[in-house]
């Protein structure tokens, strides 16, 4: 039996804690944050992102932005119904995905986010977990973090209206 998310088998959750919010964080304090091995939100960090800056100006900016990178090589991309209200689940009777997996190349793909930006039910639609300098080589030059160190590879996470359930 499904339960609303805040009653559990045994009755109420109890409230959750706080997350720690950090506005600047140099890689002394990144290191203390893993250390801690909790959640927390590091809040503009990426303010200053060339990035940032066109998505600040538009949609279309960003969009322009990203294409000065872009590779011509499919990626993969998750296409869901309407009906799902983006949110990539499974379907009611839990025996398959309510989205369909697949390949687009990047033009597409923005060219059909910036179409049905306005649209109040779009089509779901996700690029997940690519690798930046393998789709957009360049771009984690000018859109840089040094707190995680040369060890770990950007990765790209671009969507229109979805929710995707906390996972690991």
């Amino acid at each position: 039996m499904l339960r609303d998310a805040a009653t559990g088998p045994a009755g109420p959750l109890p409230s959750a804690n706080p997350v720690a919010e950090y506005r600047k964080a140099d890689q002394a304090t990144f290191a203390a944050i893993r250390a801690a091995g909790q959640p927390a939100v590091l809040r503009n960090l990426g303010a200053d992102w060339p990035a940032v800056a066109a998505a600040r100006r538009s949609d279309e900016e960003l969009i322009a932005y990203l294409r000065r990178f872009r590779v011509e090589r499919p990626v993969a991309m998750l296409l869901g119904e309407p009906e799902i209200e983006g949110r990539f689940l499974y379907t009611e009777d839990m025996t398959a995905l309510n989205f369909a997996r697949g390949t687009s190349p990047l033009d597409p793909f923005f060219d059909r986010l910036l179409r049905d930006r306005d649209n109040p039910r779009p089509h779901a639609l996700a690029v997940q977990s690519e690798e930046v300098p393998s789709i957009f080589p360049g771009f984690e030059r000018e859109n840089r973090t040094d707190l995680l160190g040369p060890a770990v590879t950007p990765r790209a996470w671009m969507g229109n209206r979805i929710r995707v359930a906390p996972h690991y």
